[in-house]
């Protein structure tokens, strides 16, 4: 037995629901994570597969559904909503399968040491192994929610998991990969009384959109209201043209990041007893005082303060100065009381600053009170990393449950739901470090995740903070990893000057895709 496409798929009924307000801030992107499994027999893995899928399917069947635009009966226009697929679904099969008998799975331990892949063609993560759908939508017209390719190479399975972007944010991507981890696992796993898993995530939907309904003094206007994405205004110009993108991977050691977080928290005590000690009192003080700077802080400071700097190394005669702005995408799950990690939809918001040398250092000015602080950076670049990320921790720490919904009340008062995309900088920082993908069994066959890796992005600055990967089992903690887009002249400065790369003790690969 072998997993077949899916081309004769029955039309699975549901309840149509609408996105919500969040939904609509997010571009209608077709993203692709890529799940790796090495198979020491393919054929096995091939019916676990075939039974996971099925299984996802059978508890969420609007992911058969397609996503279209419509107008809704309170008079919003240009609102998507899920429907039972009428065309698509035959069109385009849920599951594709691709055969790669010459191609290895990705291996970045391996692939990150100098001439290692000479002989071994690992997986390229192309658009060969996504399912057919394009990445934005080519003509107005309904789009697929879900898709799967099973891509069989020489030594095991890629699955290319698919996704419309509005419908699913990367926690609520995550939460599907963990559904198909518990279906992989065995026919108990999906055979149980029918859950109300639907029925529950379209009352979280509504539910979102009601918070905005019922939250009274929501006048507060939002910066970027009214303006669309990069991704969907880039589109729209017939002579625009995708620059020319490098994707690298970054790989820090948990002895790495530990000594850098200590050396920032440090740091960090510095600048508060300046803010504070000799200002007012805290309880004046528009910023709450910090206890500490996490690791996604800091890595996140880091990474945009050395996408400024190799920017502003190829600025040419005449040509503007280097956009500083920076956004961080934070989990609203974690911030809106009445929302559950399990939610599915997008849950997200942003925090903005300014990656900027100036911007990032300290007022008043600060000493640092101890020398060498770290091996290899210099007091100066810790303060600016510490600076930048103490700023993003303040404003972390000042989004809550009244601010998210005065945000989503200033969105449901629009109209036209097609104004709603979020205006994106030119630096973005997403963390998906909570993901539990790489720490899932998927039973017997598959396992676990050999690797995750998300599809190369075509946004110039962006920054994924990838999920954490398992242990070892020898006790040696997992390390972090990143990935960033730069375009070429900038990366070269990127991976030559920047403290991010070399903190990554040259553990770096170029990405694949």
């Amino acid at each position: 037995m072998t997993v077949s496409e899916t081309k004769d798929e029955p039309v699975r009924m549901f309840e149509p629901f609408y996105l919500t307000c969040l939904d609509h801030t997010v571009g209608p992107v077709f993203m692709n994570f890529f799940l790796s499994f090495r198979c020491s027999n393919i054929e096995e893995c091939l019916i676990a597969t075939n039974q996971g899928i099925t299984g996802l399917i059978d508890r969420l069947p609007f992911l058969t559904g397609d996503v279209i635009q419509t107008t809704t009966p309170d008079g919003r226009k240009n609102v998507m909503q899920i429907v039972p697929s009428s065309i698509l679904i035959r069109e385009v099969p849920m599951i594709s399968i691709k055969q790669h008998p010459h191609q290895l799975i990705p291996n970045l331990p391996l692939q990150i040491k100098a001439g290692a892949s000479k002989n071994q063609r690992f997986a390229s993560l192309d658009d060969s192994y996504v399912p057919p759908v394009s990445l934005l939508p080519l003509s107005p017209g309904p789009r697929p929610v879900f898709r799967v390719q099973v891509n069989v190479l020489a030594d095991g399975l890629v699955l290319a998991i698919g996704f419309h972007h509005s419908v699913f944010d990367a926690t609520g991507a995550g939460r599907l990969i963990e559904i198909l981890a518990e279906c992989c696992g065995g026919p108990s796993s999906h055979d149980l009384t029918p859950t109300t898993e639907v029925e529950d995530e379209i009352k979280l939907r509504r539910l979102v959109d009601n918070i905005g309904t019922f939250t009274a003094g929501s006048s507060r206007p939002r910066k970027d209201e009214g303006q669309n994405s990069n991704i969907e205004t880039s589109t729209t110009d017939s002579d625009w043209a995708l620059p020319k993108l490098d994707v690298y991977s970054f790989h820090f050691s948990a002895t790495a990041v530990t000594q850098l977080k200590t050396a920032c928290n440090s740091v960090l005590s510095d600048i508060q007893s300046r803010q504070y000690d000799d200002a007012r009192p805290g309880g004046e003080s528009k910023n709450p005082r910090q206890k500490f700077i996490s690791t996604n802080d800091i890595l996140t400071a880091l990474a945009a303060l050395d996408i400024y700097k190799a920017r502003s190394h190829h600025i040419k005669d005449g040509q503007i100065e280097i956009n500083a702005e920076m956004v961080v995408i934070v989990d609203l799950r974690k911030k809106l009381a009445s929302l559950p990690n399990s939610y599915l939809g997008n849950g997200v918001s942003l925090i903005r600053a300014r990656a900027h040398l100036q911007d990032a250092f300290p007022n008043p000015a600060v000493l640092v009170s101890k020398q060498n602080q770290h091996p290899t950076i210099d007091n100066t670049t810790l303060l600016e990393i510490t600076a930048l990320a103490l700023q993003l921790r303040q404003k972390l720490a000042l989004m809550d449950d009244a601010n998210v919904r005065q945000d989503i009340a200033c969105l449901m008062s629009n109209k036209d739901w097609s104004q709603l995309g979020t205006r994106l900088p030119d630096t973005i920082v997403s963390s998906w470090r909570q993901l539990k993908a790489c720490r899932l069994d998927f039973g017997p066959a598959l396992g676990r995740i050999a690797e995750f890796n998300p599809q190369a992005t075509l946004l110039d600055g962006f920054c994924i903070i990838q999920p954490e990967r398992a242990g070892d089992g020898c006790g040696e903690k997992p390390g972090w990893e990143a990935y960033v887009t730069l375009q070429s002249d900038a990366m070269g400065s990127f991976l030559q000057n920047g403290v991010f790369s070399t903190l990554s003790q040259d553990k770096v690969a170029r990405y694949i895709s």
